[in-house]
């Protein structure tokens, strides 16, 4: 029997995208459910008068995964992907926090939120969780 690859959806800024094309391919045992990186990134303006429709997407791709990556760099200000935390926390599905971030603040000391160093040891995580 062949296992369902855990489902995950990745929030960082807009201009980290090209970083979640690239783990779609080399990360094959997880689902990315993530409209953003390859539906609206490029495609549709980051536009207020459209952000009713991403945040809907945002939510039911959110909704549909077993958990949020969330990824920021120095430099990052974050915001959107703090919301998409917080939905998943809600839903009560887990959060992985990637690296260290001034942005993270205590919420990162939640019961569904998991630390990790890198992608790499966050990719790991997933894979065990996956078991």
């Amino acid at each position: 029997m062949i296992k369902p690859r855990i489902k995950i959806y990745t929030a960082s800024k807009l201009h980290h995208a090209p970083l979640w094309g690239r783990l779609v391919e080399e990360w094959p045992e997880i689902e990315f459910t993530a409209r953003w990186p390859v539906k609206h990134v490029g495609t549709v303006p980051d536009d207020p008068s459209y952000a009713r429709v991403f945040w809907e997407h945002d939510l039911e791709d959110v909704s549909r995964s077993d958990g949020v990556l969330l990824y920021a760099e120095e430099g990052d200000k974050l915001r959107g992907g703090l919301v998409e935390s917080g939905m998943a926390i809600a839903l009560g599905k887990f959060v992985i926090v990637v690296g260290e971030h001034q942005d993270y603040g205590t919420w990162q000391y939640h019961p569904l939120v998991h630390r990790s160093a890198d992608l790499d040891a966050a990719r790991l995580t997933l894979t065990c969780m996956a078991m």
